[in-house]
Formats: structure tokens, sequence, C-alpha cells
């Protein structure tokens, strides 16, 4: 028994050691960036994106963590994440300046994606996984949305056809976001809650809960343990 502990705490000593600890003080990076038309971050940081006259990536964290980041553009798809685990989250404080707006953004582990301004574009393409946050406004003609564990993403704008994917415990909360057209597949205890004006097709399973907006045609197939609630402001 005493072996097994001793093993067990030698374990979660080596686990710790090999995790990155802050040290010093804050300091600012800026890395030019080639054109990049979709953004693949994974980790546990923030990124807030922007519009901008230039591709710039701008970091702030501590001297030894500046160092931890894998930041790459390859097909135009540029990718930041960490080499090694960090003790907690919010060390990190990335700024994303770019020319084009990002048509694909793919969020993993617990990034918090920000967005300044809005995302105006025809198509987006937005993933998230993990406990990985999304807060922004989108104008688009048509955004389609996959999201699953237990990420969250919180919509203002306007899209004229959206296509959801959501399930486990992924929220997605939305009475901002005016939607023309919507179909929506969400199961095991995922949360929608969306602004739709013309019409909704929505496929909910098992413990889901869905809220939708103003009274648009509507075509339903839901399970008996589905919640949905429907607010109509008029």
């Amino acid at each position: 028994m005493k072996n097994l502990i001793s093993l067990f705490l030698i374990s979660l000593l080596l686990i710790s050691c090999s995790k990155l600890k802050p040290e010093g003080d804050i300091q600012q990076k800026q890395i030019p960036l080639k054109n990049f038309s979709s953004i693949d971050a994974k980790g546990k940081f923030r990124v807030f994106w922007l519009k901008s006259e230039q591709n710039l990536l701008e970091i702030e964290t501590y001297p030894n963590f500046i160092d931890n980041l894998n930041i790459n553009i390859k097909d135009e798809n540029l990718t930041i994440s960490e080499k090694k685990e960090t003790f907690g989250n919010g060390f990190y404080s990335i700024t994303i300046f770019s020319k084009n707006t990002p048509s694909k953004i793919t969020l993993r582990d617990s990034i918090e994606f920000n967005v300044s301004g809005q995302l105006a574009l025809k198509n987006l393409k937005l993933s998230l996984s993990d406990n990985s946050k999304f807060i922004g406004a989108v104008k688009s003609d048509r955004t389609e949305i996959e999201m699953r564990h237990s990420s969250l993403a919180n919509f203002k704008g306007f899209t004229r056809e959206a296509l959801i994917k959501i399930k486990d415990t992924a929220g997605i909360i939305a009475p901002y976001w005016e939607v023309n057209t919507l179909s929506i597949n969400s199961h095991n205890g995922a949360y929608a809650e969306v602004n739709t004006q013309d019409s909704i097709k929505a496929d909910l399973k098992n413990t889901t809960k869905f809220v939708y907006y103003n009274s648009p045609v509507k075509i339903f197939k839901a399970d008996k343990t589905v919640k949905i609630q429907n607010i109509n402001p008029k």
C-alpha cells in the first residue's frame, strides 16, 4: 500500500514539474504574419481578433511563456498551440490583427475567442470542442456551427441561413443573433437559444433544451424528454 501511495505521489510530482509556471514580469511581443483565411487554436489562453490593415499577432505574457507557443501558417491556416501545459488559464493574452476575415475558426481545449467588431463575410464555419468559448458578432449569408463537450458560444448579429450541430453539454446563447432560416441538430444535454425570423427545422434528442424567439414556421422532431420554449416578444 505504501508503495502504491509513493508511486502516486511521484506521478503527481512529475506531472506538476512538466507544467510551466509564470516567471518574471509580463512582456509584449509582436509577430508579423502572412495572409491567412482560417484559425485553429488549441490551449489555455484568450484570443482577441480584429480587422486591421496588417497581419500581426501580438502576445502579452510572461517571458518563459512566449516561446511556449507554436505559431504556424500553412495553406492559409493560422495555427496556435502550446508546446507544454501551463498551470491554470489566463497566462496569455493574444491579439490577432488580420487584413482578411477568417472564414473558418476551430477552437479546442480552453480557448476563449473574442471578436472585436464583427465577422462580416459570406460563409463562416465555426467548430468548438472541450471547454472552448466563442464571443462575438457575426454578419454572414451562411453560418455553420459545430459544438461538442462543454463548449460555449455567445452570438449577436445577423445570418440568413444557420446550420447548427450541438451535442454533449455544449451551449449556445444567441438572443441577439437574428437568423432567417435555422436548421439545428441538438442532443445529449445541449442547450441552444436562438432568435429565428422565418423558419426552423430541428432534430432534438435526449435531454436537450431549445429556446427560440418569435413565431417562425417550424418543423420539429423531438424526443419526449426534450424541453422546448418559445419566447415571442410581440
